[in-house]
């Protein structure tokens, strides 16, 4: 895969906190940790999604089912999607 230099600025105590998991190895270069970091992000982004489909999916099935008696407002619609 073709590799792409990305220049960033990082307050100096941010970068010696990466420097130092660098230096302890849990990491091979800083390139490495923000590698790392973007994959987790994604990864997090992308399950997110699915649970946010997956919700509207069930909100949408108890209304046909009428299993929900009256309109949500937002609020009472978050509250019910967090109990599937």
């Amino acid at each position: 895969m073709a590799r792409v230099i990305v220049p960033i600025s990082l307050p100096s105590d941010l970068n010696l906190e990466i420097e130092k998991k660098v230096k302890r190895g849990y990491y091979t270069s800083k390139s490495e940790y923000f590698r790392d970091l973007a994959r987790k992000n994604l990864l997090k982004e992308e399950l997110f999604l699915k649970r946010e489909k997956k919700a509207v999916a069930e909100g949408l099935k108890a209304i046909k089912e009428g299993r929900v008696s009256k309109a949500f407002n937002s609020r009472e619609a978050m509250k019910y999607l967090s109990r599937l």
